[in-house]
């Protein structure tokens, strides 16, 4: 699975991720801190990753069809470190495998919710 980071994730978790052998970017070693969402959208569709965001607006755009997107992963539980959301991130994606792909994904505190259909 190829990652992109959005800029509500610090470029410290894509970091954390590629020690761990994925393929993670941050927004902010391709793309302005300030790129509008859709611009981020576009940019990780063309590079065929994964959006990565804590914005739940990454998710509605996919849903509403108003950007493309292979998949979004929403983070939505505390930051701890660097370390433990990527290793976080890392052990919900691959549990979920190929489930992922097409889908908005919330990874909560305490649970995945079901992967939602793009489409």
């Amino acid at each position: 699975m190829r990652l992109f980071l959005d800029a509500s994730l610090s470029p410290a978790v894509a970091a954390e991720l590629r020690s761990l052998g994925v393929d993670a970017i941050a927004q902010r070693d391709v793309l302005p801190g300030n790129a509008t969402d859709d611009a981020v959208m576009r940019a990780a569709h063309a590079d065929g990753r994964f959006i990565v965001a804590r914005d739940f607006d990454m998710a509605e755009l996919a849903l509403r069809r108003f950007a493309p997107a292979i998949a979004v992963v929403i983070v939505a539980f505390d930051f701890v470190s660097p370390q433990q959301e990527a290793l976080r991130i890392q052990a919900d994606l691959a549990l979920l495998g190929d489930g992922v792909l097409g889908s908005v994904v919330v990874l909560e505190a305490n649970r995945i919710r079901s992967p939602r259909p793009i489409s």
